[in-house]
């Protein structure tokens, strides 16, 4: 998802890694999973855990379903 670790979260970065992900599984044949992501704080360390979900659909298939 090219998120470094360390780097500032900007809620943009982390649209743009999610868009990312969703491209790369369109590119599997995979159309119609759903990426999404929640962020979890920890202020005593300032850091913040990045939690992605990804729910795989069916992969898309050529020709006929005999």
């Amino acid at each position: 998802m090219q998120l470094t670790l360390g780097q500032n979260v900007r809620q943009a970065a982390v649209n743009e890694a999610l868009g990312t992900a969703a491209q790369t599984l369109r590119d599997e044949g995979l159309y119609q999973a759903e990426v999404s992501a929640e962020t979890v704080p920890h202020p005593e360390t300032h850091q913040m855990d990045i939690v992605v979900h990804i729910k795989a659909r069916p992969r898309a298939r050529v020709g006929s379903s005999s």
